[in-house]
């Protein structure tokens, strides 16, 4: 009703509490944006994109950890996207790649505008590749996608590979972790596009690891360790935010689908390599 309203300036006046979003004010919910802003006005981690060599394979055991009820390109090549709540896992393959990987990673950005942060980006000496990927010094793609994000226009229904009740049920992505070969370097990269968490963050997902520090982007992570001698530069793994579970019988029902496990995992959470080594955390939510 009319008259109802209080302005923010009468509640900040009145002395009454005012939560972070209202003081952030509009730049918090990506109105009147630009959409170039940097640091980022980011919702946080949405999905990683992995290349393997058997995309159904893998999509059969994510599926079953995860969600059995897939998207994917309704075009060749054949990708696979596993939903993760408010995530996802794209899954696919590249001619002339045999070893897995992570490819890259994403992040979504409110108003975000391709052309505009190309050209801001360009002005600090930092190119972009396409859709709106933007390589690290290391090579790790950073992909930049406008909210609310999804599998895109190009994805239809997937049906299903495996007929099971998966694992865990996935809410999103928690963290992921990057090996870098200059902590410095790759610091001052990131540090451009979010803020700094204070502070060492071994306890994230690396307990006990040397030589690491972590950025914030909304309420996920992104973990930059250097990397030892004999690695290579990469993803070193990822942690998706699920629902209370199991510990024991998601540790029985990995083993079965042939993950490697970690069994000194700690309470609330399970490390595993899938089929193809690549590392994972499964961390259950507090909420």
């Amino acid at each position: 009703m009319a008259g109802e309203s209080i302005s923010r300036r009468a509640v900040l006046a009145a002395g009454i509490a005012v939560g972070p979003a209202m003081v952030l004010g509009k730049r918090a919910f990506g109105e009147d944006l630009r959409g170039d802003e940097l640091p980022l006005v980011t919702t946080g981690l949405e999905h990683i994109g992995m290349v393997v060599p058997d995309v159904e394979a893998a999509t059969r055991f994510y599926s079953s950890v995860f969600n059995p009820d897939l998207q994917k390109e309704k075009d060749a090549p054949l990708r696979y996207y596993v939903m993760l709540g408010s995530g996802y896992i794209a899954i696919g393959s590249r001619a002339g790649v045999t070893v897995p990987k992570i490819d890259h990673y994403c992040t979504l950005v409110r108003g975000y505008n391709r052309e505009l942060m190309t050209k801001a980006l360009a002005a600090k000496g930092i190119s972009s590749a396409t859709r709106g990927v933007v390589p690290d010094p290391d090579g790790i793609g950073l992909q930049l996608i406008a909210t609310p994000g999804g599998p895109g226009p190009t994805a239809v229904a997937g049906g299903r590979l495996v007929e099971v009740e998966p694992l865990v049920h996935a809410m999103g992505m928690d963290n992921i972790v990057l090996r870098v070969a200059d902590l410095r370097r790759s610091a001052e990269f990131y540090g451009q596009f979010f803020p700094k968490v204070l502070g060492r963050a071994g306890a994230v997902t690396e307990p006990g690891a040397r030589d690491q520090l972590a950025f914030k982007a909304a309420d996920t992570l992104i973990i930059l360790r250097a990397s030892a001698p004999d690695e290579t530069p990469g993803v070193a793994s990822y942690a998706v935010r699920v629902a209370k579970f199991d510990q024991a019988k998601v540790l029985r029902g990995l083993a079965a689908l042939e993950a490697t496990v970690d069994r000194k995992s700690a309470a609330g959470a399970v490390r595993f390599r899938d089929p193809n080594g690549l590392a994972v955390e499964l961390k259950m939510s507090s909420g």
